[in-house]
């Protein structure tokens, strides 16, 4: 039916034709028109792998290179390639051409983060960490921080505001264990400025705490109380919205120009006001049933259950197609689609099984999932 999710193209993949190769050992990667595939050569522990470049034109996809890498090193999850180059260890791999060439930082320092421009690297030793930016290809530091003893890590590569200004959340954790108290007051949880590399607004790190970013701040909800602590976005306290309409949950609340601020979130929560959205779906807590409503139409799926969409609250995220038609949700956790809806009929749309595994599958665009299955990589896209 309309909407309903087909193979749209597929290629063989010579690398993988007559190999044994899991799913496991491979590592599919795709931004814009590109997409790149790694195959790990004799998997465990070895780093050597067959690293393949297509790119994807009107009729399907094309195989644009092909290399061999003594060591490649998987990237952080959720990073963006760093100017038009996949940041593999030490090595620079040009996405559009597979051209090779040495990243600029030292040895013996890992990649923590890329967000566009900028990527984040920290020093084995833990001595020190910096801030590359891309600068249209001569690279330049942009910042360093001298050690503070404490280990960084990117709990998710979701930025507020853009790749020179913007800010990521850091959780910092002691790196001597023999520093670390019986309570995890110890690990703390911040906002770290690209700009400069400093932390601002730590607190203690707390697992019942959950963030949502918005176009201009964050949302902070704790797991013991409605509503939401409004945080600009540097983490300082902007007001709190306190949310009117317990009965309604919100699912997914995209603006015209994609996130909405916090201004647009304190709308919906406590006046019911989403007039500002493009889309909007949300769930009814009426007893056992739970109504759905895309844009004020019900939802309507093809089999007798409709998936469970994560909520709003739960970082997730929601992509619209080009045309407006399509609206993909992936979870949070591991950005696998979850849940796709054909906006013109309000209808779920089912996702092909292929499409919803945890490896070997990646979203190109809110109409098109690419993915590898057995020795080929096909293209899903909605049909209709």
């Amino acid at each position: 039916h309309a909407g309903s999710w087909r193979e749209a193209w597929s290629l063989d993949d010579t690398v993988l034709v007559g190999t044994s190769t899991s799913r496991r050992d491979t590592l599919l990667y795709t931004w814009g028109d590109y997409f790149v595939v790694a195959h790990r050569i004799s998997g465990g522990s070895s780093s050597e792998a067959d690293v393949t470049g297509y790119r994807i034109g009107a009729a399907g996809a094309e195989r644009a290179w092909t290399i061999t890498m003594d060591d490649f090193t998987r990237p952080p999850s959720g990073s963006t390639p760093w100017g038009p180059e996949l940041i593999t260890g030490r090595q620079l791999v040009d996405i559009t051409t597979g051209r090779v060439s040495d990243a600029p930082w030292e040895q013996h320092s890992s990649l923590k983060l890329v967000f566009n421009n900028i990527a984040i690297v920290c020093a084995s030793s833990g001595d020190w960490c910096a801030g590359w930016d891309w600068n249209d290809g001569n690279p330049f530091e942009r910042w360093r921080q001298g050690s503070t003893g404490r280990n960084w890590s990117f709990p998710t590569a979701q930025v507020v505001g853009d790749d020179a200004t913007g800010y990521v959340r850091v959780e910092e954790s002691p790196r001597s264990r023999r520093s670390r108290s019986t309570t995890s007051d110890s690990e703390t949880s911040g906002f770290l400025s690209l700009a400069d590399g400093s932390v601002h607004n730590s607190s203690s790190k707390s697992s019942r705490t959950t963030y949502v970013p918005a176009a201009d701040g964050w949302l902070r909800q704790s797991r013991n109380r409605s509503g939401f602590e409004m945080l600009s976005p540097d983490g300082a306290p902007a007001g709190t919205i306190e949310s009117a309409t317990a009965d309604d949950e919100y699912l997914v609340l995209l603006s015209p120009t994609g996130p909405p601020t916090l201004d647009e979130y304190r709308r919906a929560y406590e006046l019911g006001d989403t007039g500002w959205a493009t889309t909007v779906l949300t769930a009814t807590r009426d007893g056992r049933s739970r109504p759905q409503l895309l844009n004020g139409r019900p939802l309507v799926s093809g089999t007798s259950s409709i998936p469970r969409v994560p909520s709003v609250s739960e970082g997730n995220r929601a992509l619209l197609s080009p045309d407006g038609r399509t609206l993909l949700v992936m979870g949070a956790s591991d950005g696998a689609p979850r849940v796709s809806v054909d906006l013109a009929t309000s209808t779920i749309t089912d996702l092909p099984p292929e499409t919803t595994e945890k490896v070997g599958v990646k979203i190109a665009r809110a109409d098109l999932i690419v993915a590898v299955v057995g020795t080929r990589i096909v293209g899903y896209a909605p049909t209709g």
